[in-house]
């Protein structure tokens, strides 16, 4: 997922630099590289205590819809001294950047300590904490306290708060109390999005 995001904003912004980590064990990256714009800068981190995270999709070709799953994770958090050296790095490149942007996919990168740095940072700060199959209900948009810009979907809208009914802008003015976020985008499928 990060690989698609760092190739779409190469696209249009000109520089990007990506930060993430993979795993020692299977760690893909034949196919990463295969699939990572040139233009995109990197900087891996190596987890000692996983694969890099992988899902492996099985499909019925003739209907052309996925049948099932199945994924390779090991989702806790980065150990205490891989967080502190993604920090340092992150310490070093940030005076750089213009805009950071974290695509939160509940698998154990972002950890509370890199949270705190990138909210502390003072540099504009848009995040996406992305609720799927393999996080569903650990991986809440409201563990960030000071963002400027948010784009989740309804369901990540509605999830943290056990709120299924409820207005979407009375939701989303929750959602701003306790992110600080000055804009908060919510797509909506076929319905559009609101901000």
């Amino acid at each position: 997922g990060v690989l698609a995001v760092a190739n779409h904003l190469e696209q249009f912004s000109g520089e990007v630099e990506l930060v993430t980590v993979l795993g020692k064990q299977n760690d893909q990256l034949k196919v990463i590289e295969e699939h990572l714009s040139e233009g995109v800068n990197r900087k891996f981190f190596w987890r000692e205590d996983a694969p890099t995270n992988t899902k492996r999709r099985y499909l019925d070709r003739y209907l052309n819809i996925k049948l099932f799953e199945v994924t390779f994770i090991n989702d806790k958090h980065i150990e205490k001294k891989l967080e502190e050296e993604v920090i340092a790095h992150l310490k070093k490149k940030i005076k750089e950047v213009d805009i950071v942007l974290v695509a939160d996919f509940g698998h154990g990168f972002i950890s509370p300590g890199i949270i705190k740095f990138l909210e502390d940072s003072g540099k504009y700060l848009a995040v996406n904490a992305q609720t799927n199959s393999n996080n569903y209900g650990y991986n809440y948009i409201t563990k960030y306290h000071h963002i400027d810009y948010i784009s989740i979907d309804e369901r990540e809208l509605r999830l943290p708060f056990g709120d299924n009914y409820g207005e979407l802008e009375q939701l989303t003015k929750q959602l701003k109390k306790i992110t600080k976020a000055a804009k908060i985008q919510i797509t909506l499928g076929q319905q559009g999005t609101m901000l």
